[in-house]
C-alpha cells in the first residue's frame, strides 16, 4: 500500500507502480517462505535434540496421578503422614 502512494506521489505511471509493487510483493514472500522453512528446520532439530538428550520417564511404573514416584513408595508416604490430632 505505501508502496502505491510513494508511485503515485513520485508521478510514476500507473502500470509501472503496480509491475514494482507486484514484483517487490513476490519476491519477499519467497524470501519469507526460505526464512520460514529454515526456522521451521531448526526448531524441528533442536526439539529432536532435546528429546534424545532428555527422555521421558516409563509411565509404567509410576503413579496414575503422575507424581513421578513409583506406585509402592507413594502408598508408604502416604501411610506416614501424621494425622493431625482432634482438638479438645
Amino acid at each position: 500500500m505505501a508502496a502505491l502512494a510513494v508511485g503515485f506521489a513520485a508521478g510514476n505511471q500507473t502500470g509501472t507502480v503496480i509491475f514494482r509493487a507486484a514484483l517487490v510483493m513476490v519476491a519477499s514472500w519467497w524470501i519469507g517462505q526460505a526464512v520460514g522453512a529454515v526456522a521451521q528446520r531448526t526448531i524441528d532439530v533442536e526439539a529432536e535434540d532435546y528429546v534424545k538428550a532428555n527422555p521421558l520417564p516409563e509411565l509404567s511404573s509410576f503413579d496414575v496421578a503422575g507424581e513421578g514416584e513409583p506406585a509402592s513408595e507413594l502408598a508408604d508416604a502416604e501411610s506416614e503422614v501424621a494425622q493431625p490430632s482432634p482438638e479438645a
